[in-house]
C-alpha cells in the first residue's frame, strides 16, 4: 500500500467488506477495498483508509455489527 494508506483489517468475502465500506462511506470516511480476486497473493478480501481516517474508521466499524476481523 502506498504511503498514508493503512490496512483496517480483512473480511471472509467481498460482499462483507463492500458492506463496511459502505457504512464507512455513509460517515464520510472514504475506503477501499481490496479483493484477492486481483492479485492470487491476498488471502482475504482487505479494507484501507487513508492514515489520518484510521481511528474513526476503527470506531464506526466497531459500531457496526459487521467489523473487520484481526
Amino acid at each position: 500500500m502506498s504511503d498514508g494508506i493503512v490496512e483496517l483489517g480483512s473480511f471472509p468475502d467481498e460482499p462483507s467488506a463492500w458492506l463496511a465500506r459502505a457504512e464507512l462511506e455513509a460517515n464520510g470516511i472514504r475506503s477501499e477495498v481490496i479483493s484477492g480476486a486481483y492479485d492470487l497473493s491476498l488471502p482475504k478480501v482487505r479494507l484501507a483508509v487513508r492514515e489520518e481516517d484510521a481511528v474513526a474508521a476503527l470506531r464506526v466499524l466497531k459500531a457496526a455489527a459487521d467489523g473487520p476481523s484481526a
